[in-house]
């Protein structure tokens, strides 16, 4: 817990910590340089932005690193699976920006 003033019955959030590997898995139209990217061990970032306008919110992901692509097929289409493993930010230099992944809100 990471308790002071205010916030929820004195609680700002938690920290969870030995609870094993964070993945995120997207899937996206095929392209043969995901698997370039994966032999190079190539670490990737990502926004997710959902909504827009003064409603929008995102999600950061500042260090993930990819597992091997799997080609899918999606409805017939051909397409790409990608899981990557969500790494603490080691470029950080506080809790918040080490953080693997930081919730932004628009104030």
């Amino acid at each position: 817990r990471v308790t002071g003033p205010c916030g929820s019955e004195g609680v700002h959030g938690h920290i969870a910590t030995g609870i094993g590997e964070s993945t995120l898995t997207v899937t996206l139209p095929y392209d043969d340089s995901y698997q370039a990217e994966f032999e190079a061990d190539t670490r990737k970032h990502l926004l997710l932005q959902v909504g827009s306008g003064s409603g929008a919110w995102g999600i950061y992901f500042p260090d993930l690193e990819l597992k091997q692509p799997k080609r899918v097929d999606n409805n017939g289409v051909t397409a790409v699976e990608l899981e990557m493993i969500i790494h603490e930010n080691t470029s950080g230099t506080t809790d918040r920006t080490r953080a693997p992944w930081e919730l932004l809100l628009r104030a």
